[in-house]
């Protein structure tokens, strides 16, 4: 293959040089900015419509008997690409009818978390899903560790959208 040469002028080399093509093709796109249609939120008052498949907080599910649905089978743990999942298993306590083991001890590091969705994929009874909910904004980083208490608890009204 053949790579073609083409040959600029000395004026456009000098221009070149000077970087005025690059500033023209900056001004351009910042005047198109000028014209476009302004849109200003007040956000306390109004919240910001969400697209589909957003995905935010984690959440655990409860089964019928309001134990946790998981089952401690650590796929959520070895599908998180961020390695954000920490989970530790324990025998059942008598009367978890239906399954051998339980978590008894299940974190998310939301700050390692890329949200991506996998672990949601991953679960084989629909343990972990992610809401629609906006993570928190917090502080220091031991808030960013969510416990197993934390996910199973319903999320606030504030959070439907």
């Amino acid at each position: 293959m053949a790579l073609i040469r083409t040959q600029s002028t000395r004026f456009e080399r000098f221009l070149d040089a000077l970087y005025i093509p690059a500033l023209l093709r900056g001004f351009r796109v910042t005047t198109s900015h000028l014209f476009r249609r302004r849109f200003t939120q007040d956000y306390p008052e109004e919240k910001r419509t969400l697209p589909v498949g957003y995905r935010g907080k984690h959440k655990l599910n409860l089964d019928a008997h309001e134990h946790v649905k998981c089952v401690a089978c650590y796929l959520c743990g070895t599908a998180c690409p961020a390695d954000a999942i920490l989970i530790e298993s324990a025998p059942c306590p008598p009367g978890w009818e239906g399954r051998d083991r339980y978590p008894s001890k299940f974190e998310i590091d939301t700050m390692k978390c890329i949200y991506c969705g996998f672990c949601e994929e991953a679960c084989p009874v629909d343990a972990i899903v992610l809401t629609d909910a906006v993570p928190d904004v917090l502080e220091k980083r031991g808030q960013f560790v969510r416990d197993r208490e934390d996910l199973v608890r319903q999320p606030p009204a504030s959070w439907k959208r």
